[in-house]
């Protein structure tokens, strides 16, 4: 078997990728890192499924990207090394909301905008970095240490 077979098998053959177009839109960001393609692209919608595929490139040893929004600054979803893309934008829910902590629990594919219409039905804001684009996960924006302001009191 080959990790393109074995991933389509942890995620099913309509979400993996390895057409040129596809490998040549995940080689690049919004930085100024040199362009690198992947291998493949693969869109796990479970944790179950990102467990699966990263127990199958630790044991073929493929590098793995993750990904979520896909506006990224700093470089770090183009693959250094090819291997494979991990698309996690399918993985979009918000798990819970706590009002009196004021915490979310949510997965790597929410976007700011999602995010902030979620906390409006509750009458809630997020704090969300300065020119951040809607589209921007959340995971996206931490991960690269977008500033956020804080409130004054």
């Amino acid at each position: 078997m080959s990790f393109l077979s074995d991933c389509k098998n942890i995620v099913g053959n309509e979400w993996v990728h390895d057409d040129i177009h596809t490998l040549a839109s995940y080689s690049q960001d919004q930085s100024f890192v040199p362009p690198s393609q992947p291998e493949l692209v693969t869109f796990p919608k479970s944790v179950e499924e990102v467990e699966g595929i990263v127990k199958l490139a630790n044991r073929t040893n493929t590098p793995l990207v993750p990904f979520s929004s896909g506006l990224n600054f700093h470089g770090a979803a183009v693959p250094a090394r090819g291997g494979a893309i991990v698309n996690l934008s399918q993985m979009n829910s918000i798990l819970a909301i706590d009002e009196d902590n004021w915490f979310v629990v949510f997965e790597p594919g929410v976007t700011y905008e999602q995010l902030q219409n979620e906390l409006n039905k509750k009458q809630l804001r997020a704090m969300i970095p300065l020119g951040v684009p809607p589209q921007r996960t959340v995971l996206s924006s931490v991960l690269e240490r977008d500033p956020a302001l804080a409130a004054a009191s």
